[in-house]
Formats: C-alpha cells, structure tokens, sequence
C-alpha cells in the first residue's frame, strides 16, 4: 500500500499559512538591514579611530530594493467567522500553502501560483505648506 506521501499528500507540517510565509521574509530582510546598519556603525567607529582611516569616509551599506518570488500551490483555505458568528464583514480567509520545491514540481502548473513582494525604501516628501505664511513662521 503507498505512503500518504506517494498518493500525492503531504503532511501538515510541509504547510504553512501565507500571511506567515510573508511576514517570516519581511522579517529576514529587516533582520538583514538591522545587520548591515551594525556593521556601518562598527566599522565607522574603526575609521574614526585610526589616524589613517579617519580621512576617509567610512562605509555605508544600503538595501535598495528586494523582491523576493514565491511560488506556491494552495493546501487549504478556512473561512474564519467573527465572534458574532456571522458571514459578512469582519470576516476573514485564512489561506495554507505548499511551498516545497520539490511538492510543486510534481503538481500540474496550472494549481502552482506565483506570488512576487517588492520592498523598497520609501521617499519621504515634504507636506506641502497651505499657504505662504505656513512657510515662513
């Protein structure tokens, strides 16, 4: 008799939920953002301590832009229904995916979908003044 795995099905633990799977890449990225900011920090008080450094502007590091493609097929999507226990608004889906590469190489294409997050540095622009007089106080 074949493995649940052989029939096609996998484990719970080979799923897991899309808001997570976001979440755990936009926290790898700060994480690494965080990790080049210390090293700038580090290597600034290097430079400012050397006599022969300290001419020099130290180092800086920047993440410009990161987009990360996830492909994924869907395991399963659970309707959650507010505390009132009603369908309507305030009500949310909660969708699990299948993220292994080598699940979805054997599922037919057309269930494998693709999702691409896009984080980059966000411009600041100055709050335009309403009047001149704004301008000048």
């Amino acid at each position: 008799m074949p493995s649940r795995r052989e029939e096609g099905v996998t484990p719970t633990n080979d799923i897991v939920g899309i808001s997570e799977l976001v979440v755990g890449v936009a926290d790898a990225i700060t994480r690494a953002k965080l990790r080049l900011d210390e090293d700038a920090i580090a290597l600034a008080d290097q430079y400012n301590a050397d006599p022969a450094l300290s001419v020099l502007s130290s180092p800086a590091f920047a993440i410009d832009e990161v987009r990360v493609a996830i492909k994924f097929a869907v395991a399963e999507v659970e309707q959650v229904v507010s505390r009132r226990g009603r369908r309507g608004s305030g009500n949310a889906n909660h969708m699990r995916v299948h993220v292994s590469s080598a699940l979805l190489a054997n599922l037919p294409s057309h269930v494998v979908s693709e999702i691409e997050l896009r984080i980059g540095p966000k411009t600041k622009r100055p709050k335009q003044a309403e009047n001149l007089g704004e301008v000048q106080n």
